[in-house]
């Protein structure tokens, strides 16, 4: 991974006003783990319902694709803590986690599957055990990638409303405060959700 430093205060101007009537698509530049950096057109994401927003306007959630390749998605938030994003591409997986204890703004930008996760880290398990499972049954990754493209569940696309709890010691593990826990469950939460839009 390599660490980045966003501008925050300009980051979050840009994206103030997205999907607010403006019919000027949005783009923003991502920091790619390789050293290169990536333009995104974004836009809001649903995920956190419009109640939610208007209560916490300083947690935003978004969603996009790459401009140079539709294919890969880009499901990111900025909040109190600074900038997170998921990127999905073909065969790879790219984060950006804020570290803001460091810097203001500072992040790092890593691929998924070359990191350590440390036990303070925001993250959404994308491999799991079953999955490790299926792989040790087939040749090679290619053949079931494959089979996991070929599944679909139809051409209609279905929007799910969610409802999450979470411990008191997972509340106090994210900062104690209302804002601070909600910002840690939209990030997992639009994270999964990219995930399964993309599997199924």
């Amino acid at each position: 991974g390599r660490p980045v430093v966003f501008d925050l205060d300009a980051l979050r101007s840009s994206l103030q006003n997205v999907g607010k009537g403006s019919s000027t698509p949005t783009v923003i530049t991502f920091p790619e783990p390789s050293g290169t950096s990536r333009n995104f057109v974004v836009k809001r994401s649903s995920v956190l319902p419009d109640s939610l927003a208007a209560r916490f306007p300083n947690i935003l959630a978004f969603e996009g694709f790459a401009q140079d390749d539709p294919t890969v998605t880009i499901r990111f938030e900025v909040d109190e803590l600074g900038v997170s994003a998921q990127v999905l591409e073909p065969g790879a997986r790219w984060m950006v986690d804020p570290y803001p204890e460091l810097k203001d703004g500072l992040a790092i930008s890593y691929y998924s599957g070359k990191a350590k996760r440390v036990s303070g880290d925001r993250f959404c398990e994308f491999e799991s055990d079953a999955h490790d499972k299926v792989e040790d049954q087939h040749s090679s990754k290619k053949h079931f990638a494959a089979k996991a493209v070929a599944k679909s569940s139809g051409t209609q696309r279905r929007t799910c409303r969610l409802a999450v709890a979470t411990t008191g010691e997972y509340g106090r593990f994210h900062g104690g405060e209302t804002s601070s826990v909600l910002s840690a469950v939209t990030t997992t939460i639009n994270r999964v959700v990219g995930i399964l839009e993309k599997e199924m």
